[in-house]
């Protein structure tokens, strides 16, 4: 059997993206509460992220979005990570 790489890219990334979400779940946490939401985004989604990000452009004016929209659309799929907002009661100088 020969198996070229272009036909199993797609299934191969998708793999190391769950493995980078599942790492990013168990990674430690302030003080052990765990307030992550972790997302992939894939296929058609992509242009709609993409979509997104030119708008916020408009919006607030960041021009270093235009760059990451185009980065998205060359892209297999894009992870995000965001929190809730949940202030942990550390004194870090940031959030408090």
């Amino acid at each position: 059997m020969i198996l070229n790489e272009r036909d199993s890219r797609h299934k191969q990334v998708l793999a190391a993206a769950c493995q980078m979400m599942t790492a990013a779940r168990t990674a430690p946490k302030g003080k052990g509460v765990d307030i992550i939401e972790i997302a992939l985004i894939e296929g058609a989604d992509l242009k709609s992220l993409s979509d997104t990000m030119i708008s916020m452009v408009e919006e607030h004016g960041m021009k270093f979005f235009l760059r990451d929209a185009e980065n998205i659309m060359q892209a297999e799929c894009v992870i995000v990570i965001g929190t809730h907002s949940h202030p942990q009661g550390l004194n870090c100088s940031h959030c408090g």
